[in-house]
């Protein structure tokens, strides 16, 4: 409260100075020293009266705080109650923030060591997926695990979501179109969670339902990009995460169909009229 108080009496004090100066500067260029005097006059015109008017509010201020010394108390309880609010809100920020930060790193930790629990069991499994719809396609059958195994990067965690990077080495350089790609995705992705409801896999794993009711396979292929002479393919253990993130692209992907065919039926209309 004091030092909004002092800011203000400052502002109030230095607005007549700010003024003199701004258009000191302008009329100094075109030497119209008339002007300047005439400004001057003003600016310590103003100023005067400012201190003058600070100086009566500042004394009866005083004058009625010494007359009614129980205001003064009212006032300091008032600032101690606010201070310390202030204070205590700032502190319980602080430790959100604290907390919050450490539940994100044992999290990020968690998935972590899942990733790399996870990964051989889902490499299997994959693997077999390759070897097995590997005629249908321009995909060279894998003989060990280490044919569809990134050399490098073999899981990412993003958002939440752990993705796992494998590859399928194809049997030409020819770039496969999207509807390929669409297609051949469709196929692993019927494969493996073909596979994980039978006997043969070693995952043991529900589909996991959300919120909402709707279901999905415990391990998916998300995409598969065509990097020319082999296939990059995203694999997905379903998390709440991940369903939230499949639910929002279906509703993107609803948008965009619903209004493609609007705009084509509108294009129709408009040709028949």
């Amino acid at each position: 409260m004091i030092n909004w108080l002092c800011s203000l009496v400052k502002k109030l004090v230095m607005t007549p100075v700010y003024m003199f100066w701004s258009y000191y500067k302008y009329y100094k260029k075109h030497n119209n020293y008339p002007a300047i005097i005439g400004i001057f006059i003003l600016a310590l015109a103003g100023l005067s009266s400012t201190l003058v008017l600070s100086g009566f509010a500042l004394y009866y201020s005083v004058a009625f705080l010494i007359s009614n010394p129980e205001w003064v108390l009212i006032g300091s309880a008032i600032y101690l109650l606010f201070s310390y609010g202030r204070s205590s809100s700032e502190k319980m920020q602080i430790e959100q923030k604290k907390q919050q930060l450490l539940t994100e790193q044992l999290s990020q930790s968690a998935l972590e060591d899942n990733a790399s629990k996870g990964y051989e069991a889902i490499l299997t499994e994959l693997f077999q997926v390759i070897r097995e719809i590997s005629a249908e396609y321009e995909v060279r059958e894998p003989s060990i695990f280490s044919d569809i195994e990134m050399p490098i990067r073999k899981w990412e965690i993003m958002d939440g979501i752990t993705y796992y990077y494998f590859k399928a080495v194809k049997k030409n350089t020819v770039l496969m179109s999207e509807d390929e790609l669409l297609g051949l995705k469709n196929r692993l992705s019927f494969t493996l969670a073909h596979r994980l409801q039978s006997d043969v896999s070693k995952i043991k794993a529900e589909c996991y339902k959300d919120s909402d009711g709707n279901f999905f396979d415990p391990i998916v292929v998300d995409s598969i990009k065509d990097m020319g002479n082999f296939l990059l393919i995203l694999v997905v253990p379903t998390n709440a995460s991940y369903a939230k993130k499949v639910m929002e692209r279906r509703q993107k992907e609803l948008r965009f169909s619903s209004s493609s065919n609007t705009s084509t039926l509108s294009t129709t209309w408009g040709e028949d009229s």
